[in-house]
């Protein structure tokens, strides 16, 4: 027996149950033998800032992407605002045993110069903001659940049908399925902070018969837009029959997606129009402490790469940043996976769950370049999509199925890394990065305000 095997066991002996663990895991985790706080996932360095008095050039809205969700409760927290940090919410996630507290996601606007060097936030104390969001539910009138469709030969999407087709007119279907209340828009500081106030609430009808909410607008004491999502609420209005997990014709959810656009009047007396934002109004995340190996970062990330749209990441990365959110993802995915707790067995791979190889791992140096290639080879390549791809491919980390799970023998089968996450790994196993796993100045930062301006917009 592995030595893995031996602390979960003891572990499990002693009465914890997963659900235990995890709710102390940001607490005590270490005394369990596992790396599962959290760190920052910041590579603090030097960022150019703008010089002091630079002229304001644009502003644009962080996060681009924000993510709020559902719950039933009235009490709520703030979405995490620190890469590689999970919510701590005061008391946790429910409201008593029962209601689930809604995340809110807070929006900021920030000033870059004519160069595209951050300036500072922008606040109601600064300039006059007024916000505007806009979200809608589609789902009822857009395709069913099914494949991809942006596989290729290798995991051919299957065919897809409408929803709800016995709408047949397109005006009908829109009428009648596209849950659409219009722009909601806020302006000021402290606006509507009980969320009570309707001209606040988003939201629009099903069936053309059946109020459906979308969430509320509210504004904190600097002027931030906090978008709070819906209840979430399911509903047929026609008392139709669930007959699949998804895609049930006549009924409806509040999920909601939409972008976040703001217009600010600077002091000299320029109106600016921000570069928008997005929300997704999501279901709970049911593990907060068990982040996804890849992330929705890492996927747009890896798109804006292959696009020309951003930079690679310099060289040397950091494995703060880079590197290690994997391998605590995967020291994580035991407590999910069977397959994930067994890979150490037939995979004959170290523990990642052990901070003394963790720290193996985060050594550059010639000394433990057999180690790091080692463990590199075990990782499922994305690049290998020939005939024999599948035979060698599939036994590899992560065990997760990928998008061609009704295609026997694709390689897509099994869960392909985005191209630039996996050569970020080929970076770590040839050394060219830096150990800044243990710095004292990223492993001070808590909150958003703690990082440096500068790399605040990142």
């Amino acid at each position: 027996m592995n030595s893995r095997n031996k602390r979960t066991d003891a572990t499990r002996d002693q009465g914890m149950r997963r659900r235990d663990f995890l709710a102390g895991a940001g607490i005590g985790a270490l005394a369990l033998g596992m790396p599962l706080l959290p760190k920052a996932a910041i590579a603090v360095g030097a960022v150019e800032a703008a010089p002091e008095g630079a002229e304001i050039a644009r502003v644009s809205v962080y996060p681009a992407l924000g993510i709020s969700r559902v719950g039933g409760s009235a009490l709520w927290f703030l979405a995490p605002e620190v890469p590689g940090l999970p919510p701590r919410p005061e008391g946790g996630f429910k409201d008593g045993d029962q209601l689930i507290k809604k995340q809110v996601q807070r929006f900021r606007l920030y000033a870059f110069d004519d160069q595209d060097r951050v300036i500072g936030e922008v606040t109601a104390d600064d300039a006059e903001i007024a916000w505007d969001v806009h979200v809608a539910n589609t789902k009822a009138a857009w395709y069913g659940f099914n494949n991809p469709l942006d596989n290729g030969d290798l995991a051919p999407g299957l065919p897809g049908q409408l929803r709800n087709q016995f709408f047949v007119d397109d005006a009908a279907r829109e009428h009648m399925l596209v849950i659409d209340g219009g722009a909601t828009q806020i302006a000021g500081a402290d606006v509507n902070a009980q969320g009570d106030d309707p001209q606040y609430a988003m939201g629009g009808r099903f069936y053309d018969e059946v109020r459906v909410g979308l969430g509320q607008l509210r504004t904190d004491e600097a002027g931030r837009l906090m978008v709070f999502p819906p209840d979430g609420v399911s509903h047929s209005p026609v008392g139709a029959a669930i007959t699949s997990f998804a895609d049930n014709d006549g009924w409806h959810d509040d999920w909601c997606d939409g972008p976040v656009r703001a217009r600010v009047k600077l002091p000299d007396g320029r109106e600016l129009e921000a570069d928008h934002g997005w929300i997704a109004c999501v279901g709970p995340n049911f593990a907060p402490e068990i982040p996804p190996i890849t992330t929705l970062y890492d996927v747009i990330e890896d798109m804006n790469v292959r696009e020309g749209w951003s930079e690679k990441p310099a060289l040397p990365l950091s494995f703060r940043k880079h590197i290690y959110p994997v391998f605590r993802r995967l020291a994580l995915m035991e407590w999910v996976s069977a397959a994930s707790f067994l890979r150490q067995g037939w995979l004959d791979i170290g523990d990642f769950s052990d901070p003394a190889y963790i720290a193996r791992l985060a050594d550059p140096g010639p000394g433990a370049a057999a180690l790091r290639q080692a463990v590199f080879a075990k990782f499922r390549d994305p690049h290998a999509d020939g005939p024999d791809a599948f035979k060698d491919q599939h036994l590899r980390i992560p065990m997760m199925l990928g998008d061609g799970i009704n295609f026997d023998g694709s390689p897509l089968q099994w869960f392909q890394f985005p191209k630039l996450q996996y050569a970020m790994l080929q970076h770590w196993a040839d050394g060219d990065f830096v150990d800044d796993l243990d710095d004292a100045a990223a492993d001070a930062i808590t909150q958003l305000e703690d990082i440096p301006l500068a790399q605040q917009v990142l």
